[in-house]
């Protein structure tokens, strides 16, 4: 028996593979886990998520899985809240970027 939390063993377990989304793009596992990471712990989603965090580990309401059931949900709603003005201004500002990038910034 390992001495570490159940939620690490199962972190430290999982093996790099790729995974394929239903509109066939490849995502390597472990750049995918880190992507839901970075959106779980951003500030649009911040409030939320410390809430189910909370309910997990202080009040002991939720179980882990309990927990990987409320989480999964909030990046798709946040991602369904977003406008088309949100998607442009994003594009936009991508855009911008790659071109500086391609081209250098104009000074």
């Amino acid at each position: 028996m390992s001495d570490q939390p159940e939620h690490q063993m199962a972190a430290s377990a999982e093996i790099a593979d790729e995974r394929t989304s239903p509109q066939g793009t490849k995502f390597d596992s472990r750049a995918l886990q880190d992507f839901l990471r970075s959106a779980l712990r951003h500030d649009a989603l911040r409030d939320e998520v410390n809430q189910i965090l909370y309910d997990h580990v202080e009040a002991e309401k939720l179980t882990a899985p309990e927990v990987t059931a409320k989480l999964r949900p909030l990046i798709g709603e946040a991602l369904a809240t977003a406008t088309e003005r949100d998607w442009a201004c994003i594009t936009s500002d991508l855009l911008a970027e790659a071109d500086d990038a391609l081209h250098g910034a104009v000074a």
